[in-house]
């Protein structure tokens, strides 16, 4: 069996978030694991890349302004739909979960859910929970 940090290291993972400082410490976070990442700052562009990329995992912040993480998880999944591709898991990040949200972020495909602030063994384990799992 490999071992875990060996098989982060090969991951690909897509980053949405429209807040810099979160994205930085995604991506930071993400490359001390020695996952590649790649970063965008809204969901629309999240999108795109989906379309292009065969990501093993992918990480939304709820609240973006122009595409939520949930219009964007409902755009993504019609789109590989669409291209017959399985896809990948699709985590929520976000800093306000209520019941009643976290029902719609499953119902929207959502595999997880990432809280914020998180620890980087929380990120880890979420990584190696959906990404790993997927290889």
């Amino acid at each position: 069996m490999k071992d875990p940090m060996t098989l982060l290291s090969s991951c690909l993972v897509l980053i949405a978030d429209d807040e810099l400082a979160n994205r930085l410490q995604l991506i930071t976070a993400l490359e001390k694991f020695g996952c590649e990442v790649v970063a965008v700052d809204d969901g629309d562009i999240a999108l795109q890349r989906a379309a292009e990329h065969d990501f093993d995992l992918i990480l939304l912040d709820c609240q973006m302004p122009r595409m939520t993480g949930v219009q964007a998880t409902q755009a993504i999944r019609a789109t590989w739909a669409e291209q017959s591709r399985a896809g990948c898991p699709i985590v929520a990040v976000t800093a306000s979960v209520h019941p009643e949200q976290e029902a719609d972020y499953r119902r929207a495909g959502m595999a997880d859910i990432l809280r914020k602030p998180f620890l980087l063994t929380e990120l880890a384990g979420i990584v190696g929970k959906w990404a790993v799992m997927e290889r």
